[in-house]
């Protein structure tokens, strides 16, 4: 069986921000981001793979927090950028095999996990927490430099492409969006980097 641990992946990629942050990025050729106990990959930054709407969306949304904070109202941006991996340092879980490794190393975190004394201390970790832990450790013991996953939005439906279908048939067309959720940033070809709107 021919070995394609080293074959060199290209994505191009969409990140969804705020206009003041996208001018610090383009400035420093850098990504800063916050740690949250229940981000979905892991901590990282998050891209969409060839989705300029999604990213547009998420910088909406990004601004709709502030708003809600603060009732100011800043502008937003899209950062695009060219993003190349090879497919040894990508764990993606569009692929039937990449999900058995995290299937298996969720399994055994999780008998870790049950063994520490937590009880003790009176932790309670929800399953997005301990999901997001398990990225994290994931990541940080196996060297992925990057993880992608498709993820489906069932609040927007196609109603006329699904016309007669039910949402469990497997013709169903689903609005999906890729995520690339990045932890190694030389991965990013910062010459690429682009503010779109």
């Amino acid at each position: 069986m021919e070995q394609d641990g080293n074959l060199i992946l290209t994505f191009w990629c969409y990140h969804g921000t705020l206009a003041e942050s996208a001018e610090k990025i383009m400035q420093s050729k850098e990504f800063l981001y916050k740690w949250n106990s229940t981000h979905w990959l892991g901590n990282g930054i998050y891209f969409f793979v060839d989705d300029f709407a999604k990213a547009k969306w998420w910088s909406r949304e990004c601004a709709r927090n502030i708003y809600k904070e603060t009732g100011l109202k800043p502008a937003t941006a899209c950062i695009r950028v060219k993003v190349n991996t090879s497919k040894k340092d990508l764990l993606n879980l569009d692929t039937e095999s990449d999900c058995r490794i995290l299937e298996k190393y969720t399994e055994d975190f999780r008998q870790k996990l049950s063994s520490v004394t937590l009880k003790d201390r009176d932790i309670t970790l929800t399953t997005q927490q301990i999901r997001t832990m398990v990225f994290d450790y994931l990541v940080k013991n196996n060297g992925y430099k990057a993880i992608k996953h498709t993820f489906s939005n069932t609040k927007i439906t196609y109603q006329n492409i699904n016309k007669g279908l039910s949402p469990k048939n497997e013709q169903y067309l689903r609005n999906n969006g890729t995520q690339l959720a990045i932890f190694d940033q030389s991965l990013i070809d910062f010459k690429t980097l682009i503010i779109c709107n």
